[in-house]
């Protein structure tokens, strides 16, 4: 039961201007039935819940824990992510610099914990994100900064993910956790490269399965090009599909694993960019 992003990528940039904005929920001070307001966790309600309130916090009442459990003879990995059940981000207006926060961590062996943050434009486009792994034992609270940087502008939307995962075997083992409180971005970074001006397509069902419908908005004429990117903007998966004059393109995600992806369609001159959550 592997419940896991495979996120490999990281970013080298930091630039120290002092401004900070508000992430939704940044000191997980608030909840509702077991789960933080405004995060999508992967809890099933009555019936696991890898993601908890934790207590001492860094500040505040609250931080959260995120912690490996064992279910149905499985370890069952924690995920927590800054969207909802559509892959839709908080909005931003601003090419924040660092993502910072606070954690206290316990991960063995070849697991990882790691954290990603990632920004889109209004197209739905990846445009900039950083990304860092963490491992051992932290029973202090410490500071993690992780760089961000851009290839093209005006970011709208970010998504934030914390999510345990193992390098070798299926699973994490089971007791690895993380806590995290206080999270927060700060500085100002400069653009490198220059985005496209992208259409915006939408899928269905999401979160999907092994296989979703992507939907243009318009008939596609010939072979469509089909990108899939991960949180940090690598490429995960190509593929072409032939259309005649219909709207709607069928994409198997089998290879892929469980996380958040920014899917992009070429058919001529044209382009669409949508996100899906992969379950």
């Amino acid at each position: 039961m592997k419940t896991t992003f495979t996120l490999i990528c990281f970013f080298a940039w930091l630039f120290a201007t002092p401004l900070v904005a508000q992430i939704p929920n940044a000191g997980f001070e608030n909840w509702t039935g077991g789960n933080p307001d405004d995060w999508l966790t992967n809890n099933v309600p009555t019936v696991i819940a890898p993601v908890t309130q934790e207590t001492p916090s860094y500040s505040g009442t609250y931080a959260l824990r995120g912690e490996v459990m064992s279910f149905a003879g499985s370890p069952f990995a924690p995920v927590l992510a800054s969207t909802d059940m559509s892959a839709n981000g908080f909005p931003v207006s601003q090419t924040y610099s660092a993502f910072s926060f606070y954690y206290k961590l316990n991960v063995t062996g070849t697991a990882r914990l790691e954290a990603t943050v990632a920004f889109y434009d209004a197209g739905g486009g990846w445009v900039g994100g950083g990304n860092q792994n963490f491992t051992g034992t932290v029973s202090s609270y410490a500071l993690a900064n992780i760089p961000i940087s851009y290839i093209g502008p005006n970011p709208v939307e970010c998504v934030i993910i914390f999510a345990i995962y193992d390098t070798i075997a299926p699973d994490p083992p089971v007791g690895n956790y993380f806590i995290v409180d206080a999270l927060s971005f700060s500085g100002t970074s400069a653009v490198h490269g220059i985005a496209q001006n992208l259409l915006q397509a939408y899928s269905f069902p999401n979160p999907a399965g092994d296989f979703i419908t992507l939907h243009a908005g318009i008939p596609l004429t010939g072979l469509v090009e089909i990108s899939v990117y991960d949180l940090c903007g690598k490429l995960v998966q190509t593929s072409t599909s032939p259309t005649s004059n219909h709207p709607e393109i069928r994409l198997s995600l089998a290879g892929l694993p469980a996380g958040v992806y920014s899917v992009k369609l070429s058919n001529g001159t044209k382009q669409w960019t949508t996100k899906l959550i992969r379950q």
